[in-house]
């Protein structure tokens, strides 16, 4: 081989090895995006996700306290549905010989009863 042979192939030799030596393949550049871009996202996901707990524990909350509402009214209806029954087997007790009939007892059973009822209603509400 000659000189210039020689010379040509330390040369390309050269340019290869500083070549791969000097190329990352996109290793340390597109990883260093890649690891940027992923500690935002999961930076933007953790906020999300911890403002969706505070909304679901505030709906939970709202909900339960929603719950016991509704309980206590329909303990009201209970209690209330009673005392109306009560009152009207004494009305049916007092006037067990007679029909049914528009009277002053009977209007004051039915007016409470719808009283109570409205009341209850609109308590619920």
């Amino acid at each position: 081989m000659n000189a210039t042979a020689i010379k040509i192939a330390v040369c390309v030799g050269l340019l290869a090895l500083y070549g791969w030596l000097s190329y990352d393949y996109g290793a340390t550049s597109v990883q260093s995006d890649w690891n940027a871009e992923r500690a935002r996202l999961n930076a933007n996901t953790a906020k999300a996700l911890s403002k969706v707990n505070a909304d679901a524990a505030k709906l939970s909350d709202e909900l339960e306290t929603e719950r016991e509402k509704k309980a206590q009214v329909r303990e009201v209806m209970k209690t209330q549905t009673v005392e109306v029954e009560k009152e009207v087997f004494k009305y049916v007790t007092k006037y067990r010989d007679n029909e049914c009939r528009l009277d002053n007892d009977w209007l004051r059973v039915y007016s409470e009863s719808v009283a109570r009822t409205k009341a209850t209603a609109s308590a619920a509400k």
